[in-house]
């Protein structure tokens, strides 16, 4: 039941850091053209709730995301150390997790909304975007990983002394 709950905790953490890594680079990404392409420095309330609401939504897609990519790593990586996974192929796995879940989401508001057909042409920016979004958040969480373990520091090692920091405290 211990290693249940573990695991559940790691996918929650897993999911907040990629809703939060994609609510903040999504805002930063809007915001940017708003100061460099209008010459403009007065953000108007507005404004910055569209950004806002735009990015959550993002970051919302993006938790889901980290969800689904806990089971992704899960399944695939089962049986490896820390030290031996690849940056690369969790980009790739990254990159290719979130596409099935822009595309039921898009199909899901479209039904909603009564707009009726899905046409190519209103999923390749989602799709696109989210795809490399995720390929860049799954590197970055091999190597944060990578970087969480010294060489030779097994799991328990590793898991102990959190607990041991945690009880300090």
């Amino acid at each position: 039941m211990k290693n249940i709950l573990r695991r559940l905790r790691g996918a929650l953490g897993n999911a907040l850091v990629w809703g939060g890594m994609w609510f903040g680079s999504t805002f930063a990404l809007l915001l940017g053209p708003y100061f460099l392409g209008s010459g403009r420095t007065d953000l108007s309330w507005p404004v910055l709730r569209v950004l806002f609401e735009a990015s959550l939504l993002i970051g919302l897609v993006g938790f889901v995301t980290g969800s689904a990519f806990s089971a992704y790593v899960a399944s695939a990586f089962r049986d490896r150390k820390i030290e031996d996974l690849s940056p690369a192929r969790f980009a790739l796995g990254g990159s290719l997790v979130p596409i099935p879940i822009v595309l039921l989401l898009k199909m899901w508001l479209s039904a909603a909304m009564g707009d009726g057909w899905i046409f190519m042409s209103e999923l390749v920016v989602p799709v696109t975007f989210s795809a490399k979004l995720g390929a860049l958040t799954g590197y970055g969480t091999a190597k944060l990983a990578q970087k969480a373990v010294s060489p030779g520091e097994s799991q328990d090692e590793l898991e102990h002394g959190t607990e041991r920091l945690l009880s300090q405290t």
